[in-house]
């Protein structure tokens, strides 16, 4: 073997026993990831507090540091002046199951904030071969229902990809440089209890109090307990579990003879009932609990218990309104204070404008001459006149026995104050009449001639007299 052919053998092995760094130099070699984790305190040093996200999720708000450890042959070659850079995005995973997508809606991120995103130009130090990424878990509205049914543990989920780039660009997204992409990390959150909205107390309603004749079976009706937590939830939904659940406890407190309420559900209904057989005044309290608030709220009825209930006799409805024509733009008020009840009943109103004959308005009706009512379940309600027009409402008053009545009224708005009319005119029209002329006093002006059967006739009765007196002066 000639001593140039071994001379070159050598040359190989010294390349195959100089490894990666020296083949790396040489080639450009591209930067190995070796490891990456989260922790939650303490940067990625040696006391740092490890967070898994493979069986911890974060909460809102909460701050964290993925820590990356990736090598570059390159480095060990001070002439090459490479410099490594870590990209991280984030991208919000939502969860669907049954074809049902569950979870709040992705929150927004910016890169000019520390939230989850991407995020470039994330320089590895030379010296620790690490890259120190925080992140700060953004703030997201709602809960996930898939978590209130025990389906996953998050509210929220991200899946975290990470890239490192020996790419002399500060974005080496920019100028299209290869990433070395890394397996993709998990990483959820839940809400932060603290950062919760509080939970407002219910408010027990136990129905209205009730006379009823002795040996009546009694309902005790807290339907319409207000609860602010389950404000637009359906009871029935069940797919919604971010609600109060609430709990009717019905009780009795006094009367002639303790008659406990009855459930015939499950001794958590909000409807129960008793029967009385002896005359006398029943208190029953209704207590309610939503689970989250230490004191329920309660609520009593009073049942009068008597030999014989009165026949409920009917309302009658009134209304005063303005007795003239009113000017377009004006506040208008129609008062039902005058209704009564014969048996002293109070009564509930309803307020509706209505077309000519008192019934429902068109649609083409409601576009040209609806007037916006304030008040329509008071006794007073107020309008104002946005345009001219006669138009018509209706009061209906209901006592608690169901038996109603109703009147109509109608007013008419015009232009101007020039052209508005009196209560004396509007009778006046509505008779059939024509206004005569005003008198003296009214207007200043000498009073017309009285009409009537003979003062037409005057002249003529005189004109003899005067032809009569000319003759005798003429002999």
């Amino acid at each position: 073997m000639s001593r140039e052919r071994m001379l070159g053998m050598a040359v190989v092995l010294g390349l195959a026993a100089g490894g990666v760094p020296y083949a790396a130099a040489q080639d450009n070699a591209p930067p190995v990831i070796d490891n990456v984790w989260w922790t939650s305190s303490g940067g990625c040093g040696a006391g740092a507090t490890i967070f898994d996200p493979n069986v911890e999720c974060a909460e809102e708000l909460q701050q964290l540091t993925l820590c990356v450890e990736v090598t570059d042959a390159d480095l060990a070659d001070p002439d090459t002046q490479e410099v490594m850079r870590v990209a991280v995005t984030s991208t919000w995973v939502p969860f669907v199951f049954n074809n049902i997508r569950y979870g709040p809606e992705p929150p927004s991120v910016t890169t000019d904030d520390p939230d989850f995103g991407y995020i470039a130009n994330t320089v590895v130090d030379v010296d620790t071969r690490r890259a120190a990424i925080t992140f700060r878990v953004p703030h997201f509205n709602g809960v996930n229902q898939a978590r209130l049914r025990g389906l996953v543990r998050y509210d929220v989920f991200w899946s975290v990809l990470v890239e490192v780039t020996d790419s002399t660009a500060e974005d080496p997204r920019a100028d299209g440089q290869a990433v070395i992409v890394d397996d993709v990390l998990d990483m959820c959150a839940v809400q932060n209890t603290v950062l919760r909205p509080g939970n407002p107390p219910p408010f027990a309603d136990a129905g209205p109090d009730q006379s009823v004749e002795v040996g009546s079976a009694v309902t005790l009706d807290g339907s319409r307990t207000f609860d602010g937590s389950n404000v637009g939830i359906d009871a029935g939904d069940s797919n919604v579990f971010e609600r109060d659940f609430l709990q009717y406890t019905w009780e009795w407190i006094s009367g002639p003879v303790r008659v406990d309420p009855v459930d015939d559900n499950d001794g958590n209904s909000a409807t129960v009932k008793v029967t009385l057989d002896r005359v006398g005044t029943y208190v029953y309290r209704l207590l309610v609990s939503d689970g989250v608030n230490p004191v329920p709220s309660s609520d009593s009825v009073t049942i009068n218990v008597v030999s014989l209930v009165p026949e409920n006799r009917a309302p009658r409805a009134v209304i005063a309104g303005p007795a003239n024509t009113v000017v377009v733009g004006s506040i208008i008020q129609l008062n039902g204070t005058g209704s009564t009840d014969p048996d002293g009943d109070q009564l509930t109103f309803r307020w509706q404008q209505t077309n000519e004959l008192g019934g429902q308005l068109s649609p083409d009706e409601v576009k040209q001459s609806f007037q916006a009512l304030k008040g329509v379940t008071s006794p007073i309600v107020t309008w104002q006149a946005t345009t001219t027009g006669t138009f018509h409402f209706r009061l209906l008053v209901t006592d608690p026995g169901g038996l109603s009545d109703t009147q109509l009224t109608s007013v008419e708005v015009v232009e101007s104050a020039a052209t508005a009319k009196t209560a004396g005119d509007v009778a006046a029209e509505s008779a059939g009449a024509t206004p005569e002329t005003t008198s003296a006093s009214d207007t200043g002006s000498t009073p017309a001639t009285p009409k009537g059967c003979g003062g037409g006739l005057l002249p003529l009765a005189v004109l003899p007299c005067l032809l009569w007196l000319i003759r005798g002066r003429l002999r």
